[in-house]
């Protein structure tokens, strides 16, 4: 017996740091379904963690909007704009989609 099923062709993946491809997405969704990771449900967690990524200090995150955070670097004081968002209208991962 073989079973067809369609497939819906998806947009491509809005994420740019940590996730960054729909299979990706799909593992790290079932990961966080299953209670592993839990930080990536929360965006300041998320931001945090690409913080640390850069600086051995976490540097001042502000959030200034549903899905933006002003993050001024330790030491130099350059401004970061960080935003994200959730791909899927499911609870699950939030990932970053843009820095400047």
């Amino acid at each position: 017996m073989v079973i067809d099923i369609s497939h819906v062709q998806l947009a491509l993946f809005p994420g740019i740091w940590d996730i960054t491809s729909w299979p990706q997405y799909w593992t790290m969704q079932y990961a966080w379904l299953t209670g592993q990771q839990p930080w990536l449900s929360d965006p300041l967690m998320v931001v945090q963690a690409w913080a640390r990524s850069r600086w051995n200090t976490v540097p001042d995150i502000t959030q200034t909007g549903p899905g933006t955070f002003r993050v001024t670097s330790p030491g130099a004081g350059r401004v970061y704009t960080v935003t994200g968002t959730r791909p899927v209208t499911t609870p699950g991962p939030w990932v970053i989609t843009r820095i400047s």
